[in-house]
């Protein structure tokens, strides 16, 4: 995986300008890595590509990341601060080639889930859902291969809340930085909550606010030395502020 370029950074946000974030994180790790093709990197399970979004956030940005949340509690504003490096993905064990299996008894009725882990492609389907229930739902059913009930085979809206609860507990545990929680202790009230961190959602931010300072940037340059674009993004970030300080005299 390759560390984005300004120029591919710029072409990246106008792109994903208008996407959903699930449609965003496949275009930028598939802008870090050409080799592989899009469809492949959709097919990712939500941990693996959020592990490459960490990875790829930090060749730009630095490992350390600094991201605010608000208490529930008090309302205050909560910094939360932690590195790259404490988040890994683990390696999934080889289990049916990337198939998995959950069985639950139900009132001593067997009830067995063949399920795979949540990707891109199925946060894209569930994006227009009308509630988070209705998502959840659906979003597992989309993960269930085949399902069986008392011995029959059955399609997944017939499997049990229990049976679907059990799935989903399991792939949380085979793929868990597909929710990353951080420890979040309120300073002014001192109370503590788990707060999720969206990687998806925070580098873009990032990415956003930076390439629109590089928007700034080329416009400044272009119209002081009448540069083009693309050869002031092939300027050092040293040699375009020298050269910024200069006009600002």
């Amino acid at each position: 995986m390759n560390a984005l370029t300004n120029a591919e950074i710029l072409e990246v946000w106008e792109r994903g300008w208008q996407a959903l974030p699930a449609q965003r994180a496949v275009l930028l790790l598939a802008t870090a890595s050409p080799e592989i093709e899009p469809d492949e990197i959709a097919g990712y399970s939500i941990g693996r590509r959020d592990a490459l979004l960490l990875e790829l956030r930090a060749s730009l940005f630095g490992r350390k990341i600094v991201s605010l949340t608000e208490c529930p509690q008090c309302g205050a504003g909560v910094e939360l601060e932690f590195n790259v490096d404490d988040f890994s993905a683990p390696s999934l064990p080889a289990e049916c080639g990337g198939d998995f299996t959950v069985v639950v008894a139900v009132f001593s009725e067997s009830c067995e889930a063949r399920f795979r882990l949540p990707n891109s492609l199925d946060q894209i389907a569930i994006a227009q859902s009308p509630d988070a229930e209705t998502a959840r739902r659906t979003l597992l059913s989309r993960c269930v291969l085949s399902a069986r009930r008392g011995g029959d085979e059955v399609s997944p809206e017939y499997l049990p809340a229990a049976a679907l609860a059990a799935m989903s507990e399991r792939m949380a545990e085979l793929d868990p930085l597909a929710s990353i929680f951080l420890a979040a202790p309120c300073p002014d009230c001192r109370f503590q909550w788990q707060s999720l961190f969206d990687i998806c959602d925070f580098f873009w931010r990032e990415l956003s606010s930076y390439a629109q300072r590089l928007l700034q940037e080329v416009h400044l340059l272009a119209s002081a030395y009448g540069w083009s674009e693309a050869e002031i993004l092939s300027l050092s970030s040293t040699r375009r502020r020298l050269y910024l300080e200069m006009i600002s005299r």
